[in-house]
């Protein structure tokens, strides 16, 4: 997995990395107030949470599997809503 999309991929522990980066940085001696650093983490948060919007897929349902074992057509499916149907499962190779 690429380095950003981990980054992507766990936004509040990259968020808790840069806090603990800036204060880091004011123990230094580099001059940051508290709201600095809270607007700096306020910020990065908001990029993060943008970026996970747009690169997040959206996912429609072929089908599920019912508490019973049985599996159904879902709602990306028409005329198969609640259907029977057969699953074959086809891994995907690692990338």
């Amino acid at each position: 997995m690429k380095f950003i999309n981990k980054l992507v991929r766990e936004p509040a522990l990259t968020i808790g990395v840069l806090t603990a980066g800036l204060s880091l940085l004011v123990l230094f001696g580099v001059p940051l107030t508290g709201d600095q650093m809270a607007g700096i983490g306020i910020f990065v948060g908001a990029v993060f949470a943008l970026t996970r919007y747009l690169t997040t897929p959206e996912v429609e349902v072929i089908a599920q599997k019912k508490p019973g074992g049985e599996i159904v057509g879902g709602g990306a499916v028409p005329g198969l809503k609640g259907e029977l149907v057969e699953v074959t499962v086809v891994p995907t190779p690692p990338q």
